[in-house]
């Protein structure tokens, strides 16, 4: 028996990896336009900005105890607070206001950015991404609640140049096929890991004493030396024509895989894996963006992505509040602030996961954390919750590379910008009833609020596994009608020679 094959495009996973030679008609190998330095160097620098700026504004728990401490939006309660540390019911509202408008723009924005994504010149595309996160984070540096009150704005612009930023960093991961899946789930664990950076703010207003205007003007400096980079490794790119080159390098990499396949029922299953692969790609391409929107694909990642990051997004903006109803002084919201971005270290286990299982079945690992995240949330007990926070920065990372790359799976690179666009843009819309919600639990109904978020649940499960069903029938119907093909009644070693003679 040769080599075995796991089932490699089992899930419409690229098969092949990028090459940086191929050959032409008369034997002679010839070097990529596109060396290997500068895939990796894009790549990189694409990760250290979504890093950085792509969801910093969800590290909102240690921003609102900054806040808080500076005093902001204190002027409107109606009763002293305690201390510097206190907080009421006014001021939370007004807190909570810029959060939901940042988080709101941040997917509302999607559609937009996805077809800009999609059609821009990349340079043109991060010299703006670039001009509005600086904007945010320049405006945010200066606001105050009572002589210059921009926080709401600046929120707004922090998170559409985070958006812009982590839908522009996408196109990167064609750049280097064999490690798309990995890269792919970086970038969405890194997207989650940037809410570190206010938790870095926090801590070194406490302890150094930095102020926040002084903090976030070097974040808008460093944000000008990273786009710069970005833009000019894009600019390079573009002129060597870099989508091209990917194709060709693609479409050459099929008979080096053969050549190392020794047994007649592997070239028979890579045969049929290849063959449906070709077909959901043409199918892909041909179809409208409209159909797409239409297909039961996207209906699937649609429910399952729009409910799970409401209850994700419902989450981080009640956190602090919840950990304070329970008795918290800050202990626990600080160990949060902490645990959150540390989704990062799930990067090799999402990636194997999607190798190994496929994005369907990896939408079920998803769905059960969501589920065991909420089944914690549920209990009353203060030390309990620090492993919520862990289920919960493992979920949150598990559910974006999930969505991603479920997106590029279905809909490959020409329409990615934007059908990215339409589930965060939908997702956003859904994610405006966490505003009612969390309001109706800060007047003591928190527990029945997280077993409603439990009980929401539901609908992604039902969905995966009634889609997972159709396709298990769908393939076996497939199987059969492949093998019964005329080119598969002959010998496969015979027509890959009536093919060479050709």
């Amino acid at each position: 028996m040769g080599k075995h094959i796991d089932n490699p495009l089992g899930e419409n996973q690229p098969l092949l990896g990028s090459i940086n030679e191929s050959t032409d008609s008369s034997g002679k190998k010839e070097i990529s336009p596109l060396s290997q330095n500068l895939r990796w160097v894009t790549n990189v620098i694409s990760l250290l900005s979504v890093f950085l700026y792509s969801g910093i504004i969800f590290g909102w728990a240690p921003l609102e105890l900054m806040l808080v401490r500076e005093g902001q939006y204190s002027e409107t309660c109606i009763q002293p607070t305690n201390g510097e540390d206190g907080i009421c019911p006014q001021q939370v509202i007004r807190l909570q206001g810029m959060f939901t408008v940042g988080q709101f723009l941040l997917s509302f924005a999607s559609l937009l950015v996805g077809w800009f994504v999609d059609h821009a010149p990349k340079t043109l595309y991060f010299a703006i991404a670039a001009t509005v996160e600086i904007a945010g984070l320049v405006l945010f540096a200066y606001s105050d609640s009572q002589s210059f009150d921009y926080f709401v704005l600046a929120y707004g612009l922090m998170a559409l140049g985070g958006n812009l930023t982590m839908l522009g960093a996408f196109p990167a991961s064609f750049l280097l096929p064999s490690h798309q899946t990995g890269l792919l789930a970086c970038n969405s664990c890194f997207f989650d890991a940037s809410s570190i950076v206010f938790f870095i703010f926090h801590r070194l207003n406490l302890g150094w004493g930095l102020s926040r205007k002084f903090m976030f003007l070097v974040l808008a400096c460093v944000c000008v030396v990273v786009y710069m980079a970005l833009a000019m490794c894009w600019f390079i790119l573009e002129r060597k024509n870099w989508r091209q080159v990917i194709e060709e390098e693609s479409a050459g990499t099929g008979n080096q895989t053969q050549q190392h396949i020794q047994d007649d029922h592997d070239l028979e299953e890579l045969a049929f894996q290849q063959a449906k692969a070709e077909n959901i790609n043409k199918s892909n391409n041909i179809k409208s963006l409209w159909d797409q929107v239409k297909s039961k694909e996207f209906s699937l990642i649609l429910i399952f992505t729009s409910l799970h990051m409401l209850r994700a997004n419902y989450y981080i903006m009640t956190v602090d509040d919840l950990l304070r109803f329970n008795g918290d002084v800050g202990t626990y919201a600080n160990i949060f602030s902490f645990v959150l971005p540390f989704g990062v270290i799930f990067v090799p286990a999402i990636d194997y996961t999607v190798r190994i299982l496929g994005v369907l079945n990896t939408m079920h690992v998803t769905n059960l954390l969501g589920v065991t995240f909420g089944i914690f949330l549920c209990l009353p007990i203060l030390p309990i919750q620090v492993a919520t926070f862990a289920i919960f920065a493992c979920f949150r990372a598990f559910l974006y590379a999930t969505a991603n790359n479920a997106v590029a799976m279905y809909f490959g690179v020409e329409t990615m910008g934007r059908m990215i666009g339409f589930v965060f843009t939908t997702c956003a819309m859904v994610s405006l009833m966490q505003y009612p919600i969390a309001l109706f639990a800060g007047q003591g109904h928190w527990y029945e609020m997280n077993w409603l978020m439990l009980g929401i649940s539901v609908f992604p499960i039902l969905k995966t596994v009634l889609y997972k069903e159709t396709q298990d029938e769908k393939v076996l119907t497939e199987r059969l009608s492949y093998v019964k093909s005329p080119v598969m009644t002959m010998p496969v070693r015979l027509s890959q020679r009536l093919e060479a003679d050709l």
